[in-house]
């Protein structure tokens, strides 16, 4: 381990650095003085932004690109079938209960199909595809287990909703504007079949690029619709989006009867993807890939901590980690399925090297003791959420308006920036800090890293596990916003942008308003920890000198139960968008207000917490022991996202679509946070003061 260093008296230039009105632990309160930190830590804070910066950036787009479909434009000549089934969710009757009414029998769907062609050349529509008219079919579970079973749809298991082909007409109540479109049955009936063919008037283009579906409901009684384009085989790939979602579509539709003046019906948007390809995985498994890449980015450090405590030392493991981080990201460039796992692995291994040592190294700037430790780690999570702002901002603008190579690409540069301004400053502020143990370590240094560990010392490493086992609730809920929140940000989300700010986007398609890119709700977050980090950090401080600033674990229950809280932000946004209504951003961004007021209670904390708490000889180790809990937390969360189409389709507690998924993360956050406060008093004795 290295030595902290000295931090000394801090520049004028060290000064400015910081907020004015933060206050030195341990001065008097009627004196407040500005609190000065180690120049070292202004070289940290721009390496770990820039690796943040690629980490998110990237992030934001893979996210995206493992599930959007086959762009038609990028299809070989020949002719190409998808087939998109719009399923009734019904039950039957079941025995009498208690008060005499029938309970719910098993459930069943009723499906109607509608098929799509896609001729791209010399190409025609196959003799083979199903037929123009499929006919509805009652789908029932297969028992243990297997496959579903299909049978006719008659009688009274025969579709209760009508299906009408829509088109875009001029909205009556705006005559005046253009762009104010709506959509209205095609009078006369239309095929129950679509071809699309290239368009000879706009080369790139299709015809039938985007259709619609008017859905009806005769009966008196709301009926739950799901839809979805059928995937045929683990590989199927899929040309089209319903309602803007690449995978499926849940809600519910209302009996005709009680439709309002004025109100919309129903509607199953189906588009194309006129921009690239992505991978066209489901959702399920883009969440399996997204759980082992985001989980083993922070169990890798563990490793990497170990190496640097025993031979390499921290400075040489952020070195070659961030070398292979940005190798990663290059060869995410060629958007394929080998170069996907192949970079994936890079940033993997990469990450391992560089995430706890550049943690480890903040904390090797101040001594033990020093009240300024909170405070720099605080202004350390600065850098790294600004990092997290800029990176998905630009890696989502150069996807929408170039290629998703070049903004894998410019992930990549990110983390060359941050490497090249590290190997500059190093010598003049971080000198002898992560040097290799034997570079460096003094007799008294090696007889202190000799030295047992004594009672507190195992007391308060068992601090750090058991902080560990609560911050997996966290952030298993609180990632959703990289994942899930996503998805809904995608799909349900109002992303149209001021028309004084069109030109930051690509033309849209005719009839679309210009959309903002659902990357940029990863800055989201970001942005307001920037905003509030310093009033956070002010308040720490202030109430310390007052000796009312709360316990480490009291600020973790505070995070979990307002990190909750906030999740019901996401379930009332999400019954206002049932179906694919596009809701205000209004919901996503409360959610993401209380998250970050939840954040900044706990993760800035929490890496001070295992600097104060670590031994010297296991500060490195003990920091990547920290990062597994994330690797649980980033795994669960991944796998939580991965069955959100699973979930949504049958529901959490009764409660249907989005709203059931999101509760989860309301439910268990909180009932983490108050089991935490009943723990306060016994973690704050293992603490032996330093907590």
């Amino acid at each position: 381990m290295s030595q902290p260093q000295d931090p000394g008296t801090p520049t004028g230039r060290d000064a400015s650095f910081l907020p004015p009105t933060m206050t030195a632990l341990g001065t008097d309160p009627s004196a407040p003085v500005r609190l000065k930190h180690p120049s070292g830590l202004r070289v940290l804070f721009l390496t770990e932004m820039w690796e943040r910066f690629s980490y998110y950036g990237m992030k934001a787009l893979l996210t995206l690109f493992l599930v959007t479909v086959i762009a038609v434009g990028s299809l070989k000549d020949g002719s190409y079938t998808n087939v998109l089934e719009i399923a009734e969710e019904r039950a039957e009757p079941g025995t009498a209960g208690v008060d005499g009414k029938p309970a719910p029998g098993p459930k069943f769907d009723v499906v109607q199909s509608r098929v799509y062609h896609v001729v791209v050349g010399s190409g025609s529509a196959p003799a083979d595809a199903p037929a123009p008219a499929p006919a509805p079919v009652v789908r029932t579970p297969g028992k243990g287990g297997g496959p579903e079973a299909s049978t006719p749809a008659v009688g009274d298991a025969a579709p209760a909703l009508v299906l009408r082909r829509a088109h875009r007409v001029q909205d009556p109540a705006r005559p005046n504007d253009p762009k104010a479109l709506i959509w209205a049955p095609i009078e006369g009936g239309s095929p129950d079949s679509t071809t699309l063919t290239p368009d000879a008037a706009t080369p790139g283009t299709f015809n039938n690029q985007e259709s619609a579906w008017i859905v009806s409901n005769p009966t008196d009684k709301p009926i739950r619709i799901k839809a979805q384009f059928r995937r045929d085989g683990k590989d199927a790939q899929t040309y089209f989006t319903v309602n803007d979602s690449p995978t499926l579509v849940t809600g519910e539709v209302k009996p005709d009867s009680e439709l309002k003046p004025g109100e919309r019906p129903f509607v199953l948007r189906v588009q194309t993807n006129r921009g690239q390809s992505g991978m066209n995985w489901t959702k399920e498994r883009a969440g399996s890939l997204m759980a082992w890449y985001t989980g083993l980015v922070y169990l890798t450090p563990i490793i990497g901590g170990v190496l640097a405590d025993r031979f390499l030392g921290t400075h040489r493991c952020l070195l070659i980690g961030g070398a292979v981080i940005a190798a990663g990201h290059f060869v995410l460039m060629g958007e394929n399925e080998t170069t996907l796992y192949l970079g994936l692995a890079l940033v993997i291994i990469g990450t391992g090297f560089f995430k706890s040592n550049v943690s480890t190294m903040v904390g090797q700037l101040y001594k033990d003791g020093d009240g300024r430790r909170d405070a720099g780690f605080t202004i350390f999570y600065m850098g790294i959420n600004l990092g997290a702002f800029i990176g998905p901002l630009i890696c989502g603008w150069l996807r929408v308006n170039h290629s998703w190579s070049l903004a894998f690409g410019a992930a990549g540069f990110g983390m060359v920036l941050g490497l090249i301004q590290y190997v500059i400053g190093r010598p003049k502020h971080l000198a002898g800090i992560g040097l290799p143990p034997s570079a460096h370590a003094s007799v008294g240094q090696k007889l202190l890293e000799d030295k047992p560990l004594t009672r507190e010392d195992k007391q308060r490493i068992g601090v750090i596990f058991i902080m560990a086992f609560f911050v997996i609730f966290f952030w298993a809920a609180f990632e959703q916003a990289a994942g899930s929140m996503v998805y809904f940000g995608n799909e349900r989300t109002d992303r149209t942008l001021p028309s004084w700010l069109s030109f930051l986007v690509a033309e849209p398609a005719p009839g679309e308003p210009p959309m903002w890119p659902a990357e940029w709700l990863n800055s989201v977050n970001p942005l307001m920890i920037l905003v509030l980090a310093p009033i956070f950090a002010s308040v720490w401080v202030r109430l310390a000198t007052r000796g009312k600033e709360p316990s480490t674990p009291a600020k973790f229950a505070i995070g979990l139960i307002t990190l909750g809280i906030g999740f019901l932000f996401m379930v009332f946004g999400s019954f206002a968008g049932e179906g694919g209504v596009k809701v205000s951003p209004v919901w996503i961004m409360g959610a993401f207000f209380l998250h970050t007021c939840a954040e900044l209670c706990l993760s800035p904390v929490g890496l001070s917490m295992v600097t104060k708490l670590a031994p010297v000889k296991l500060a490195s180790m003990l920091m990547g022991v920290w990062f597994v809990s994330n690797f649980f937390a980033n795994f669960i969360a991944a796998k939580l996202t991965g069955a959100v189409d699973k979930i949504a389709e049958t529901g959490f507690l009764g409660i249907p679509g989005y709203a059931g998924f999101f509760s989860i993360f309301v439910i268990a956050p909180c009932a983490a946070g108050f089991v935490l406060i009943f723990l306060v008093p016994t973690l704050k004795r293992m603490m032996h003061g330093k907590g």
